[in-house]
This record gives C-alpha cells, structure tokens and sequence, in this order.
C-alpha cells in the first residue's frame, strides 16, 4: 500500500525533505494545493493543535479524506475532535493516480512545514 506523509500547519507551508524533491511534480502540486486547503480549513474551524495532531486518513477519488484518526493526540480530546470534523469537510480537487485510496497522515502544527515521503 502506497503512503505519503502530508504535514501542515495553519500558518505558511514550505516544502522539505529529501522525499519531498523526489515525488512526481504532480503529487508535490496537489500536496501543495491540499496543505493549502486543509490548514485553512483547520484555521476556519478555529482549532489551536497546541503542539499538533496527528490524523490519519485515506485520499478518495472525490478529493474527501475518509477513514479519518487520531494516531497523535493534541492533548485535549475537544480539539482532537474538532480538528477531524474541519477535515472531514475538506474537499480539494481530485488527487492524482499515485495519491489515489493511499494512505496520509495530516500532521497538523503550528511550525510551517510540507512533506511528502514514500514507505
């Protein structure tokens, strides 16, 4: 099963890592355009992660996250919850073939980062 990694915060994204360099344009454009999305979807919903939050999900065809988690608590379990409710309405576009049904862990936090990394 394919894997990526997508961290995020509600601030600023900067792409890093080495994996991050090696994906395909595509995959590194629509991780792009979905931190994008997702931090300011989390922004919206007014959640503060505190030190973060780890979610894991799966990428449907539609551009939802389905089969959402927590595998790294904020702390508090209110946020917790409402961090998976701001992306469980998320929809960006549809991902590309690669992304398609893999499954990401949406790391949300405060410092500013986006990476992609393969199992």
């Amino acid at each position: 099963m394919k894997s990526r990694v997508l961290l995020l915060s509600a601030a600023a994204l900067v792409a890093i890592g080495a994996t991050a360099h090696a994906a395909p344009r595509e995959v590194r454009d629509y991780l792009d355009r979905a931190g994008a999305a997702a931090a300011r979807q989390v922004a919206q919903a007014g959640v503060d992660v505190g030190p973060g939050l780890d979610v894991k999900a799966r990428v449907n065809s539609d551009g939802r996250l389905s089969s959402l988690r927590v595998v790294k608590s904020s702390g508090s379990l209110e946020t917790d919850q409402k961090a998976v409710a701001a992306l469980r309405r998320l929809k960006v576009s549809a991902p590309p073939n690669a992304l398609l049904g893999a499954d990401i862990t949406v790391a949300v936090a405060k410092e500013p980062m986006l990476a992609a990394q393969n199992p």
